[in-house]
């Protein structure tokens, strides 16, 4: 059915695969899931820096100690899967084959694809997010156990790639037990089928580390990126933290005048091995300093740090810019730019009118609950990533087939409302999926 996006895949990962060397490239994170794969692999005998689930993938492909071509196919690959997943989510909501077709091209474009390119999770959330859109699709036109399971192995498996999505499980859990009390009325045997596997998956790992290394989460880098949002009032911790105070002070000055972006959001990570020897704490101990100290800065001062979640909005929703899109051509840097910029107005336009449409026209159930789901996922990662994290694009990375999905799905839909907008009028003689003999009246109704 879709053997033109079949081959649309295959095209733009060959050329992909070519035209970028071959192999993978580092990013600016590759070295932390380089080192915590060494310490995987020697016997995980403390506690690593990143979530657990890349630095597998790295030792698996042989990858953990220097950029290679498995890794590079591997990823194209799962960025593959993902975009048939979404394009066979896209054909469950009745969208026709050039609907599919231009969702599958809006996911190989440079900026988008160049996520398989790097020694980065981006590909592998991305897989992780669709499959549990996915499953949840499927779970909803047969109310079979197994696809409940599957998304809950889904969502735990994806939370070890990237911790953002721990606390997922929670308003997906609040969707499916809505859903199950109105076919069935028990909610409750649906909600437990979904959230058993997510607790087992992440439940094990918070268990161990904080019997191990004495920090009960997925990773340890919640207060460092905490601190990316304290950057710019850390001269207000108290003297009693001297000397710490003044190595984060002078960290966050030096960046702020030397750094390529003059962005002081790094401080903290620069300044750990300092901060050990000054507060003499080391590991949990110190993560633990950290995060009070953040905590009382956002309590202190808390227009600054709304003001570092609008920042990290605004960096949020731009194009991701990384030179494998470009490579370092200015000029394709601005189409991408501008791409994005129309792309994005689209968006908006869309999101605007699907609703109102919805409300006055009605919406199929399967299409509503597909939309619902996407953008329940699609906010719940743009709301963590902006409160938590200095935002960037790649960050977003991982909901762009649900964002993709929700733009085309929109066009789909409000083309097939008869509406008064020209390039939004079907043609009856050049568009199969338009009903011309239907009476205008009983389409209304």
């Amino acid at each position: 059915a879709d053997r033109a996006v079949v081959v649309l895949l295959g095209t733009t990962s060959t050329l992909a695969f070519f035209v970028w060397g071959g192999a993978t490239r580092p990013m600016e994170d590759t070295a932390d899931y380089r080192l915590a794969a060494s310490i995987l692999r020697s016997g995980w005998d403390t506690m690593v820096d990143r979530a657990p689930g890349y630095p597998l993938v790295l030792v698996a492909t042989g990858a953990d100690r220097a950029d290679g071509a498995v890794l590079f196919l591997v990823q194209l690959l799962v960025h593959a899967a993902a975009v048939l997943l979404v394009v066979d989510l896209a054909r469950r909501i009745e969208i026709g084959p050039r609907g599919r077709f231009v969702l599958a091209a809006l996911l190989v474009m440079p900026p988008v694809l160049q996520g398989a390119a790097f020694a980065g999770t981006e590909v592998w959330a991305e897989l992780g997010v669709v499959s549990t859109l996915w499953f949840l699709a499927r779970w909803y036109d047969d109310r079979s156990w197994v696809w409940l399971v599957s998304a809950g192995v889904a969502v735990g498996l994806l939370s070890m790639v990237r911790p953002t999505y721990q606390l997922l499980v929670v308003p997906l859990a609040v969707i499916v037990g809505l859903l199950a009390h109105r076919a069935s009325g028990r909610p409750a045997r649906s909600i437990l089928t979904l959230a058993t596997p997510v607790v087992v998956v992440v439940g094990t790992l918070v268990a161990a580390n904080a019997v191990r290394f004495d920090t009960p989460a997925v990773d340890r880098l919640l207060p460092y990126h905490l601190s990316e949002k304290t950057a710019l009032v850390i001269e207000e911790l108290p003297a009693s933290d001297e000397p710490a105070r003044s190595i984060l002070v002078a960290e966050r000055d030096r960046l702020l005048v030397e750094d390529g972006e003059h962005s002081p959001a790094a401080f903290l990570f620069n300044s750990r091995s300092r901060l050990e020897r000054a507060t003499r704490l080391t590991g949990a101990a110190l993560d633990r300093w950290v995060l009070r100290r953040d905590l009382r800065l956002i309590r202190d001062h808390p227009l600054s740090y709304l003001s570092s979640v609008e920042s990290a909005g605004v960096a949020y929703v731009q194009v991701d810019s990384r030179d494998a899109a470009d490579g370092g051509r200015v000029w394709l840097a601005g189409v991408w730019h501008l791409l994005h910029l129309g792309l994005a107005a689209l968006f908006l336009g869309v999101a605007v009118l699907v609703p109102g449409v919805a409300l006055t026209r009605g919406m199929d159930r399967r299409l509503l609950l597909t939309r619902v789901l996407c953008w329940l996922i699609v906010g719940y990662t743009a709301l963590v990533t902006v409160l938590l994290v200095n935002g960037e694009p790649r960050t977003r990375a991982p909901t762009d087939p649900l964002l993709a999905l929700l733009l085309v799905s929109g066009l789909a839909f409000l083309r097939r409302q008869d509406l008064r907008i020209p390039f939004l009028r079907p043609d009856p003689e050049t568009d199969p999926e338009t009903e011309p003999d239907v009476d205008p009246e009983k389409r209304r109704r």
